[in-house]
């Protein structure tokens, strides 16, 4: 088998175990192909033909299917098939969970996350490590309780046992010397609402606060150059300065600046993506923070519309900003992209309480199944959300249509309301003086 040309097939059940194989894949190298199927029709798809040149099957089921019932049945009828294509079958479970009592053929046991990172060979080390149990040696860590990482079917029962753990309170936030200046808005996946809420927070900080002399409350940087709606959705008309100003960004000036922002309501300038498609490299490090710099001279307060892809300035928009609001919604997409992040985040090592997780698009009536799926998304945040923002619904697409603002448009939609709610408690932050930056300082949470 050649380890630069790996074909790889993962069978998940739930979000859980989709969360933990892409944890596994993330780190396994000189992945060539892959193929991920569900347990429900991965028996069918393991028989075809084509399916005999996997070299690696990976299957992750839910916490509970390997104690009892048709969830176990079929796991155990997916890996008999799988080791009779594949010489390399893995059994990944959640760690601390309980051993299956007998793996069907060649299949190996794996516990995780966090796994190894490498090739075929640290899956098979890491393998023989979880048969030959933990060590109880001298200063060994201690062994894992079994069961504990069985959330699946716990989190359910506790539920209709009415015995639910509470969440854990969000941790006290400390403004920086001086409050918040900058709040970076970054979507976890495309379509999950990142630029509706940043222009509709950014024009409810600056409809909030109160003016303090001719600067200007809050400049909004829409810095998605190919496909930036800001304006759009603003109904702002086109600027022809934008791409001039990108094109020459070394020769960008203060007052070059402020021709380029366009007002887009009390105490809102815009600086909007420019009207050309510029390749992505048009803004690097060095630009971003002129960018920046000069934003900064005209607003006390400045937000950032993020791209949906990382670039080189991304990491200093991340390390410079006093907010960082990832906003996701409740998918396989935005759930893998958002661990990504979160390694870039624990990389350029962020003060805690820096980010803060927002899940939008959440429906009015959040019944059990969609509860499940949010506390497995949570676990692979290792966190919580620290806002849940209720899907607004036709109404909020009106208004980007029309390019009006959602407080304008609908002031009572059930969206509306709670960004007022997110924007009144980040301008209290904004506010702060600079005493509040004081170590024993407090800042209202999301």
């Amino acid at each position: 088998m050649a380890e630069e040309a790996l074909r790889i097939c993962t069978v998940s059940e739930g979000l859980d175990s989709v969360l933990r194989l892409a944890a596994l894949v993330v780190n396994l190298r000189d992945v060539a192909h892959r193929t991920d199927l569900q347990l429900n029709e991965a028996l069918a798809v393991l028989g075809q033909n084509g399916s005999r040149s996997f070299d690696i099957i990976l299957v992750a089921p839910i916490g509970e299917a390997t104690a009892g019932g048709r969830s176990c049945d079929m796991t155990r009828a997916v890996l008999t098939r799988a080791c009779e294509i594949c010489d390399m079958v893995y059994l990944v479970m959640p760690e601390g969970s309980d051993a299956p009592a007998q793996l069907p053929g060649r299949a190996r046991l794996l516990y995780g996350p966090p796994f190894p990172e490498g090739g075929p060979e640290a899956l098979e080390a890491a393998a023989r490590a979880a048969e030959a149990g933990p060590d109880t040696g001298e200063g060994a860590a201690p062994a894992a309780v079994p069961g504990a990482g069985r959330a699946g079917m716990g989190v359910l029962l506790q539920r209709l046992l009415g015995r639910e753990d509470p969440a854990p309170p969000p941790p006290e936030r400390a403004p920086p010397p001086g409050g918040i200046r900058t709040i970076v808005v970054q979507g976890t996946c495309g379509g999950a609402g990142a630029t509706t809420l940043a222009l509709n927070l950014s024009a409810e900080i600056a409809a909030r606060r109160q003016p303090s002399g001719p600067a200007t409350e809050v400049c909004l940087l829409d810095l998605n150059l190919q496909f930036g709606a800001v304006a759009e959705y603003l109904s702002l008309p086109p600027n022809s300065r934008l791409t001039d100003a990108y094109r020459s960004l070394g020769r960008l000036d203060a007052e070059a600046f402020r021709a380029c922002l366009q007002p887009a309501g009390e105490g809102l300038q815009v600086f909007a993506a420019p009207a050309e498609v510029l390749p992505m490299d048009a803004l690097d490090p060095e630009g971003f923070e002129r960018l920046l710099g000069f934003a900064h001279g005209v607003a006390p307060l400045v937000v950032i519309d993020m791209p949906p892809v990382v670039l080189d300035w991304s990491e200093r928009a991340y390390a410079v900003a006093d907010r960082i609001l990832c906003v996701s919604q409740l998918d396989l997409r935005a759930a893998r992209n958002t661990r990504y992040l979160s390694g870039i985040f624990n990389r350029i090592d962020l003060p805690k309480g820096r980010v803060s997780h927002v899940l939008n698009r959440a429906p009015s009536r959040r019944g059990r199944d969609w509860s499940f799926r949010r506390d497995s998304f949570e676990r692979g945040l290792h966190g919580r959300f620290e806002a849940v923002l209720t899907d607004g619904g036709a109404e909020v697409a009106e208004a980007a249509d029309t390019g009006v603002l959602l407080g304008r448009h609908c002031a009572g939609n059930v969206f509306a309301r709670e960004i007022r709610s997110m924007a009144r408690d980040l301008a209290r932050g904004v506010d702060a003086p600079a005493a509040a930056g004081s170590k024993g300082g407090k800042h209202a949470d999301l």
